[in-house]
């Protein structure tokens, strides 16, 4: 009998994606997972952008060749068109957060963050409580599902983006390191 791998928590609501396509990029869905370790997942290709904020753990992506590690506070960017292979740490319980993000102007988006086909991690050393509130607030809404306010979707990822920069304009990075403006590190222990 195989033990269950990743326990996730997803929200979405596929009507939104519609009325999203009018800013050329829609969130179709958000969620939490917890990943136990050892866990291994790919190759696979995206077939949409995502982009995940590391909680707790460490693990690995690899793409184009290139194998990058990440760890508690580091942000994810997987591009559409793209092959990964992802792996969790063999000795640590993996918690993140996620987004996948539809369209053209998606892609473009986690470009202008700073990943790229060879660039899959965007270095801090950890994520704002106020991230997680925004994380949070986004999966309520999502859950929610309220008609006709898909503007609040993005309204609340675009909040949600100046945290995930990694040059020091609002962001922090892990190496050599910006402290993020805000609370306290959160666990993730959702």
């Amino acid at each position: 009998m195989r033990r269950k791998q990743e326990v996730k928590t997803v929200y979405f609501r596929s009507s939104f994606a519609a009325e999203m396509d009018l800013y050329d990029m829609s969130i179709v869905c958000v969620g939490r997972t917890s990943v136990l370790p050892g866990y291994k997942f790919g190759p696979f290709r995206k077939g949409d952008n995502s982009l995940i904020i590391v909680c707790s753990g460490r693990g690995f992506v690899r793409s184009s060749g290139n194998e990058e590690s990440f760890s508690a506070g580091d942000v994810v960017g997987l591009l559409q068109d793209q092959t990964y292979m992802w792996r969790t740490d063999p000795q640590a319980l993996l918690k993140h957060y996620w987004l996948i993000i539809k369209g053209p102007a998606g892609r473009k988006c986690l470009e202008a963050l700073g990943f790229s086909e060879s660039k899959s991690i965007l270095y801090r050393r950890k994520v704002p409580e106020t991230e997680i509130t925004l994380l949070e607030e986004l999966m309520k809404f999502c859950r929610l599902q309220p008609e006709g306010q898909s503007w609040k979707i993005m309204a609340l990822f675009y909040e949600l983006l100046p945290f995930q920069r990694a040059d020091g304009r609002g962001g922090a990075e892990k190496r050599p390191g910006i402290q993020p403006l805000g609370g306290r590190q959160s666990p993730c222990s959702h």
